[in-house]
């Protein structure tokens, strides 16, 4: 799921490149965009995605166990394969399941 990350960190600097702090309708403008872009991260939970996970390492995965239900995992390795054992600790209320891989440097 680290194709999320540049999305993230693309709303925020995109704004950034032409920007003229003493120009009212430039700052009206960034106000708006920033609103719209909170607001569509959160309706659409992308609150859990940080670009700063993948500067310190970790990467955000989406596996499915053995009964074929859907976790989000936050872990350094880059892939899960399908018989893989790992350990993880809950991050968040059970009916969100995100999790943290533990035991894994």
């Amino acid at each position: 799921m680290n194709y999320i990350y540049i999305g993230y960190l693309m709303s925020y600097v995109i704004p950034f490149i032409s920007f003229n702090f003493f120009d009212v309708f430039d700052v009206l403008a960034l106000i708006f965009l920033l609103f719209v872009v909170c607001f569509i991260y959160i309706k659409s939970n992308l609150l859990y995605v940080n670009f700063m996970f993948n500067i310190f390492g970790y990467n955000l995965l989406k596996v499915r166990d053995s009964r074929n239900e859907e976790y989000r995992i936050i872990s350094r390795r880059k892939v899960v394969l399908k018989d893989d054992i790992i350990s993880i600790s809950p991050i968040s209320d059970e009916s969100e399941r995100f999790y943290l891989e533990v035991g894994v440097g």
